[in-house]
């Protein structure tokens, strides 16, 4: 899920247009002011068209809250240039007298003393070859066969333990087994079953701080807030999730950030979902990207100011890896000339085309900008306009609901139908438009007849 913003419209431009002297550098300046959504890029627009109309400025930063104007440039003077100075000479070093070369005195060879000859050793002797020794018998002993040593009863009982030594030919053998019979072995006592070691608990499964889970099997995440412990509806996130997060796993960093981002405070942190949408997006999550360029476009109030510095680059990013409205907002970046990119209607038209086509309505609503105006070298096209501005305006977008209002009220690319108009505007003005509210007034205004004198 997306998020869409509601922004804040001047005055119709086709008013302006109607205005005697306007110029079509204006009209097109004024139709990009319409999509200035934020202070910072108001600065923007303004350091680009210095010559553009003040009221429709001023009108402009009224809407947005009173945005403060900027500060006045100054230009440094360059500092004086220092008088240069020479380098004191370096001090001349009289030279030592050469030392004289170390005499090695080398030993004379002294010649070797001869080696004395190696007596040739005797041939051994050569012994005979042993005689063949006999093969062996093949006949197995029997286990009964009589020797020297006498051998007991095999019938005796063997658990009993005897002494093997031999008897005596005058002891009687029953005698000498009993004599020989060594004293039974009492049986040990049976040893204490084992007491229980206790297992330690199992830790309960990772959730966020403030959050827990109320089972295993299927495990539901509660949250407290000032009410108590609720459960959290459509969480995205499970145990593994945040275990996966906090070993740095992209996915469920990504995952995890989007839950602190639309969840409600004291649960959700903004700052926490751009540190975690941060580490995904380093790692090449898209969507990661997208999300957190989308922080940057609008700031966190209390937390992060607008910076479109850092948005420019994550929304290029996220469009060349295809999520759909990171296309749209690149367009738009490179049509208003926002966060260092360079004013490219071309381009800018292939990115919002692309968008458009897979039913991105804010992209839709600035194609009709294109065809309304004729940039990028289409040619200038009121009904081409209308019909893009009406996509725009049912897929939700509150700007292209206001100016389809406009375009039925007034019969520009479509026929014009008041009731039409109407519905638009209320549209329009339900989903927070303001001025949207305002011409719904004025609509709702009684028409005071003159007066017969």
């Amino acid at each position: 899920m997306f998020r869409r913003l509601i922004p804040l419209l001047i005055a119709p431009v086709v008013a302006v247009a109607a205005a005697p002297g306007v110029s079509h550098a204006q009209i097109a300046g004024g139709l990009r002011l319409e999509g200035v959504e934020t202070c910072a890029q108001l600065t923007t627009f303004t350091a680009r068209n210095p010559g553009f109309d003040a009221g429709m400025i001023a009108a402009k930063r009224e809407a947005l809250g009173g945005c403060a104007p900027p500060p006045p440039r100054i230009t440094p003077r360059p500092a004086p240039r220092p008088a240069p100075t020479r380098a004191a000479p370096a001090p001349r070093v009289r030279p030592r007298a050469p030392t004289p070369p170390f005499q090695r005195t080398v030993p004379a060879p002294t010649a070797a003393p001869a080696l004395a000859a190696t007596p040739t050793p005797a041939p051994a002797p050569v012994r005979p070859p042993p005689a063949p020794r006999p093969a062996p018998s093949t006949i197995t002993p029997r286990l009964n066969a009589p020797t020297s040593t006498p051998r007991l009863n095999t019938t005796v009982n063997p658990t009993v333990g005897l002494n093997t030594a031999p008897v005596d030919a005058s002891e009687s053998l029953s005698a000498a087994i009993q004599a020989r019979v060594q004293p039974p072995v009492a049986a040990a006592a049976p040893l204490p079953d084992p007491e229980p070691v206790p297992l330690p608990p199992t830790a309960p499964p990772s959730a966020p701080t403030g959050c827990r889970w109320t089972a295993v099997a299927d495990p539901v995440l509660e949250c407290r807030d000032a009410s108590g412990w609720r459960v959290v509806e459509g969480a995205n996130i499970t145990p593994d999730t945040v275990e996966a997060a906090a070993r740095g796993d992209a996915l469920a960093m990504a995952n995890l950030g989007y839950f602190h981002e639309v969840q409600p405070a004291p649960i959700g942190s903004r700052a926490e979902a751009m540190r975690l949408y941060r580490g995904a997006a380093d790692q090449g999550v898209a969507a990661a990207q997208y999300n957190l360029a989308a922080l940057y476009d609008t700031g966190v109030p209390g937390q992060v100011e607008p910076d479109p510095a850092n948005a420019y680059p994550l929304f290029r990013q996220a469009a060349e890896a295809g999520i759909v409205p990171a296309m749209g907002r690149l367009g738009e970046y490179l049509y208003q000339g926002w966060g260092g990119a360079l004013r490219d209607d071309h381009e800018a038209l292939i990115w919002l085309e692309r968008a458009g086509d897979a039913g991105d309505p804010r992209a839709q609503y600035y194609l009709a900008l294109f065809h309304l105006d004729g940039l990028a070298g289409l040619k200038p096209d009121p009904m081409a306009a209308a019909a893009l501005m009406l996509r725009s305006a049912q897929a939700g977008d509150a700007r292209a609901m206001f100016r389809t209002g406009q375009n039925y009220e007034r019969g520009l690319g479509v026929a014009r139908d008041l009731g039409e108009a109407t519905r638009w505007y209320s549209r329009a003005a339900a989903a927070g438009d303001p001025d949207a509210r305002a011409r719904l007034n004025q609509l709702a205004a009684p028409v005071m007849s003159p007066i017969a004198g």
